[in-house]
C-alpha cells in the first residue's frame, strides 16, 4: 500500500479512471468511424472498384459460367452479383464433402480478383461492439 488507506484508494482511482477512461475513448471512437465502415472497406480494397457499371446480367452469365466450370457436381451455389458499395462477383458453391469454396470475380472480364487480407470498416465496427473478445465479455 501507498500510505494510508486513503492514499492508497486515491490511486486506484486514479489509475481505474484512466484505464476505463482510454477504453470508452476508444469505443466511442471506432463507433463513430464504423459509421463510415462500407466507404472504409472499398478504401482499403481498391482492387474492387471499378466494374459495378456491369450490366447484372452479364455478371449473372459470368457466375453460371464459372461455377459450371470450377464447380459442377456442387450440392449448392451462391452467387453475389456487383453492387455500388461491392464492384466483385462473388460466388460461393458447396461440394457433396469439404467446406464452402469462395471465388470473386470481375464481372467485366470473369477473371479471378485477388483481394487483399484486411477487415476494413468491419474491425472498426467489432472493436466498437465487442472489442475483439468473446462475445459474452465483449458485448
Amino acid at each position: 500500500m501507498k500510505g494510508s488507506f486513503r492514499q492508497s484508494i486515491a490511486w486506484l482511482h486514479t489509475w481505474a479512471g484512466l484505464v476505463v477512461g482510454w477504453l470508452l475513448l476508444s469505443v466511442f471512437v471506432a463507433g463513430t468511424a464504423s459509421y463510415y465502415r462500407a466507404d472504409i472497406s472499398r478504401w482499403m480494397r481498391p482492387e474492387l472498384q471499378g466494374a459495378a457499371a456491369v450490366d447484372p446480367g452479364q455478371g449473372a452469365d459470368q457466375a453460371i459460367a464459372a461455377l459450371k466450370a470450377r464447380a459442377p457436381e456442387a450440392r449448392q451455389w451462391h452467387v453475389r452479383l456487383p453492387t455500388t458499395s461491392d464492384g466483385s462477383l462473388g460466388l460461393q458453391w458447396r461440394g457433396k464433402v469439404g467446406p464452402r469454396e469462395n471465388l470473386l470475380l470481375n464481372p467485366a472480364t470473369g477473371i479471378p480478383v485477388q483481394v487483399r487480407g484486411t477487415l476494413g470498416g468491419k474491425f472498426l465496427h467489432q472493436l466498437h461492439y465487442e472489442l475483439h473478445m468473446p462475445p459474452l465479455w465483449g458485448r
